[in-house]
């Protein structure tokens, strides 16, 4: 995020007048934060979709008959037995242990989705690096200059303003 923003906000708000760059700042941090949450909430909704997905597909290759399976319900069933729980209880425990396991993994698959994705878009997004606009020194130093002076606002009596409190 270093690496990205900084750089990012200096080429966008390069050109602005000085007298508008209060302005185009917070709009620039409007835009920054309503992305920001746009992505995060889109991040969000694949994570949770991946991993009901990984989940659905991993249960349907759960089968108690299955040899593996079998070993692992018996040796989380004999670890809740000798931990005092009765054989019916520990069965159960057993199974919301191995429960517990798939959906871990399909989580940890969800993630890895995710981060694919993410990494997929960061690398479509750099050809594009080269077609921004260059911002040069002596563009920078004209865009801040200002084209006339700015008074200060005139007292109640009407007085002149004393050069002393001119803003240039």
């Amino acid at each position: 995020m270093g690496f990205v923003f900084p750089p990012l906000q200096t080429l966008t708000l390069a050109t602005i007048r000085l007298e508008r760059l209060g302005n185009a700042t917070a709009a620039y941090n409007v835009v920054r934060n309503v992305g920001g949450s746009v992505g995060v909430a889109l991040a969000t909704t694949l994570l949770v979709r991946r991993s009901q997905a990984h989940q659905n597909t991993l249960v349907t290759h759960l089968n108690v008959w299955d040899a593996d399976t079998a070993a692992k319900l018996q040796q989380w069933t004999a670890h809740f037995v000798s931990q005092g729980a009765d054989t019916y209880t520990a069965n159960r425990r057993a199974l919301a242990m191995l429960y517990r396991g798939t959906v871990e993994q399909a989580q940890i698959m969800a993630y890895a989705d995710d981060f694919w994705l993410i990494s997929v878009l960061f690398v479509m997004i750099l050809p594009l690096i080269p077609l921004m606009h260059r911002v040069r020194t002596e563009q920078n130093e004209r865009a801040r200059q200002r084209p006339d002076r700015v008074e200060a606002l005139p007292s109640p009596d009407n007085r002149p303003i004393p050069p002393e409190r001119v803003i240039d």
